[in-house]
């Protein structure tokens, strides 16, 4: 059971408690700053953990 405002990752998916914008946007934000790199190969790849696009298939 998820608290309120409490976001769970899975890959390709976020699970929400409730839908809050704001939270949300700082979920992704805070994923994205994880996930940088000076290469933006080794970035695409950390970004791959969290998230699903076509450049994985």
């Amino acid at each position: 059971m998820l608290n309120e405002g409490q976001i769970v990752i899975g890959r390709g998916y976020l699970i929400a408690s409730d839908f809050n914008v704001k939270v949300l946007e700082a979920t992704i934000n805070r994923i994205i700053k994880r996930c940088e790199d000076n290469d933006i190969e080794t970035a695409y790849t950390n970004l791959s953990k969290y998230f699903r696009w076509e450049m994985d298939e």
